[in-house]
């Protein structure tokens, strides 16, 4: 006969079955009653600290968690980690587990470094323990992989998916659920990078496996072909994209006229679909019934209808600002209540606001919105959004134009910009090295070189990186000395601005030979009485007080008193940059930012703006 003490404690991991099959099923508040009462019972009856009652706390901190109670999850899973450090020491699997759920709750709160940490030695811990192979060290792989997104730091990420999915394959079989997600998501990531060739590869992956395992209207099966669908279509693959949406379109009708409208991420990727198609009003009306459906399934502040209302937002952006920008602050303000102000989703909404006010001309709003956004991502270690969508466009524009299209070098320039303003030097100047290669194999010596190697040395210098301007605009000179097409005045600046840069570098001996060189053109080409002169002659004065030979400097102080100043008409046309290398350098530019938001509409599409692709779904 079993002791009262046995019987309670079979009596507690009963609960625990119960409440854990609770919890799968989403009924949280039955679950949290059912392991609650276990707990007491085993804190009543059995030993303190035990086994069962760590895996009975651990098993409430994970019910709290999918209920979206973080803030009482932790708790009960640093209470559970305690207990089975207590009972096992840290090298057991149960302890891994236990600090793997915390660092997942971690991540969810935005404090990405406390979760990679806790994730890094759940893996170690489990690698040791269970062996490198084993499905459960692929959980510790896909939840850090999953912290590293987020941390920026791409290239682990991705080697840490693909280890996932090794280990997955090797336990589970090529054909298995969790190894269709992981593919899915892993494709989503990359076409979000702008790896589109990579990306479809996984997608067509997921979708074999799901045509396997799953009917023709599982939404996991729907997902995996809209996401083929959306990358066919920035691949520039017309015929397979336009095959690939109507599937998609046709299965997610079938599904929701079956299932109802209260799955969100059903909804928005039918929305996209009618709205990519110009059926723009009865995706408006799909996301409202949705948003209703929603509110009365989850309640009014919930995250879903926040989705729904955001994605609303995204369709309404261009053609209606004013709407969207209401429906983004109504988004933020549920965003805040249930997630808190510092949350990542704030910060990106925020942005989506800023762009709102921007598009209707009020730029301090919008300024003060990107400010606020800022602030939030910068502690959480979240990539700057302009640099990721740059990132994003180049990836995704050389998988279609090529690594050698002009607008893709352009925008390499744009970038290269975009980071010397955030302090990226090494960065920026590989990706300036990439695109004078690009001109001076494409162009050879031309006017086009020589203007874009004077312009970025003459930010150079303005920087008194003065090592790098003298490189570039000596360069810059030697090919319009070289060119017959030269105008005589854009070889004036250049020298001038040559001569600037030797005198910041302290080389007065050559600024002094170089000025002289300068002078003797001049002189050749306007006569030594001309008012032309006093530029190089400014210069040498410059050079003489520098060097304190005030003799030479008395001497050309004089012949610059002797010469003529300029007439109005003259002073006009040396301001004059149309045809200079100013002008020349700015229609450039225009064209490159032209080039650049082309790629941008072909990148990402008529669904708005946002970290993931529009339309696409991650699981």
């Amino acid at each position: 006969e079993k002791s009262d003490h046995e019987s309670s404690s079979e009596m507690a991991m009963v609960l625990n079955q119960r409440g854990l099959i609770a919890s799968e099923k989403g009924d949280y508040t039955e679950a949290l009653a059912i392991l609650e009462k276990g707990m007491t019972m085993s804190r009543e009856h059995g030993k303190e600290p035990s086994a069962d009652l760590a895996e009975l706390i651990n098993n409430i901190g994970l019910a709290l968690w999918r209920q979206g109670d973080d803030a009482s999850a932790l708790p009960r899973y640093e209470e559970a980690l305690a207990m089975r450090k207590e009972l096992f020491g840290e090298m057991n699997k149960d302890y891994a587990e236990t600090l793997d759920n915390i660092g997942v709750l971690n991540q969810r709160c935005n404090d990405f470094d406390k979760a990679e940490k806790a994730h890094r030695r759940s893996l170690a811990i489990r690698e040791q323990c269970l062996g490198p192979d084993h499905p459960e060290v692929g959980y510790s792989c896909l939840n850090l992989a999953e912290t590293l997104k987020h941390l920026n730091q791409t290239g682990e990420y991705e080697n840490m998916y693909r280890r996932t999915i090794d280990i997955w394959k090797n336990s589970f079989g090529a054909n298995h659920p969790n190894i269709a997600t992981a593919l899915s998501n892993l494709g989503l990531y990359l076409m979000n990078q702008g790896h589109l060739k990579k990306a479809k590869d996984n997608f067509q992956q997921s979708l074999d496996i799901r045509k396997e395992l799953f009917g023709k209207d599982s939404s996991r099966l729907i997902i995996s072909v809209n996401n083929l669908a959306i990358v066919n279509e920035r691949l520039g693959l017309s015929e397979e994209a336009e095959a690939m949406a109507n599937e998609s379109t046709r299965l997610m009708k079938a599904h929701i006229a079956e299932h109802g409208e209260k799955d969100a991420q059903m909804v928005i990727m039918l929305a996209d679909s009618l709205n990519h198609r110009g059926k723009k009003q009865e995706a408006q009306e799909l996301l409202e019934r949705a948003e209703k459906a929603a509110a009365e399934e989850w309640g009014e502040g919930s995250m879903r209808v926040a989705k729904l209302l955001q994605f609303r937002a995204n369709l309404l952006f261009d053609d209606e600002t004013a709407r969207a920008r209401d429906l983004y602050s109504k988004v933020l303000k549920l965003e805040i209540a249930e997630l808190g102000k510092n949350h990542a989703k704030v910060a990106e909404t925020r942005r989506m606001l800023a762009a709102c006010y921007t598009r209707e001309g009020d730029t301090t709003v919008a300024g003060l919105l990107n400010m606020q956004a800022r602030a939030i991502e910068f502690p959480l270690g979240i990539e700057d959004p302009e640099e990721a969508l740059y990132s994003m466009l180049l990836h995704s524009s050389e998988d279609v134009r090529g690594d050698t299209d002009k607008s893709v070098m352009q925008t390499k320039k744009l970038m290269a910009t975009m980071l010397k303003g955030q302090g990226k030097t090494e960065e920026a100047d590989a990706l300036l090295a990439e695109y004078l290669a690009f001109m001076e194999e494409e162009e050879g010596d031309s006017i086009d070189l020589a203007d874009e190697l004077f312009m970025l040395a003459a930010d150079a210098s303005l920087e008194s990186n003065f090592e790098k301007a003298i490189a570039w605009l000596e360069q810059s000179l030697a090919i319009r000395e070289s060119l017959e097409e030269s105008e005589f005045d854009d070889i004036n600046m250049t020298y001038s601005t040559l001569i600037n840069s030797y005198v910041g570098a302290e080389m007065l001996e050559e600024a002094r030979s170089v000025t002289e060189k300068w002078l003797g053109l001049v002189e050749k080409e306007h006569g030594s009485g001309s008012w032309r002169a006093r530029a190089p002659i400014g210069q040498l004065i410059v050079v003489y007080d520098k060097t304190g030979d005030t003799e030479q400097h008395r001497i050309w102080s004089q012949r610059m008193e002797a010469l003529p100043e300029p007439s109005a008409m003259e002073q006009t046309s040396m301001l004059n940059f149309e045809s200079g290398i100013i002008g020349r350098s700015l229609r450039r530019s225009l064209e490159g930012l032209g080039g650049f938001m082309q790629l941008a509409a072909e990148s990402v599409g008529e669904g708005g703006e946002g970290d993931q692709a529009s339309g696409s779904q991650d699981e």
